[in-house]
């Protein structure tokens, strides 16, 4: 089992060295009877990295949270990153919809469905 300085020690690594930027965005709930509001971005710089599902092929089979087969790409985030199903990821390459999160080590591990880029 890593202990709390090793984990520490990680997570300062992987911050420096996850090489994309994400900002996340979120749907707030709607109000009452209301029509759902716009997504708005709750977070901005999050290091991360998204890789294709099929490169991640036994980390997708080990995690079955991160959307079963929907999942077209993998994002990995720092443990602490505010990240939930529904959100949306975005980074300069591209729009990722959230179908999953789940935990390896000091990542957060998030199936992705990539979204068509915005007009």
């Amino acid at each position: 089992m890593l202990t709390d300085a090793h984990k520490a020690r990680l997570r300062a690594t992987q911050r420096a060295t996850l090489p994309l930027r994400a900002a996340i965005w979120r749907t707030p709930p709607a109000p009452a009877g209301g029509k759902s509001p716009a997504p708005a971005p709750i977070a901005d710089a999050v290091p991360c990295q998204i890789w294709p599902a099929a490169e991640a092929q036994k980390l997708t089979a080990a995690m079955p949270d991160l959307g079963g087969g929907r999942s077209s790409h993998v994002g990995f985030l720092l443990d602490d990153a505010d990240l939930q199903s529904g959100d949306e990821l975005r980074v300069a390459t591209g729009r990722y919809k959230v179908l999953g999160v789940g935990y390896w080590s000091t990542l957060l591990v998030a199936g992705l469905s990539e979204l068509p880029h915005a007009p």
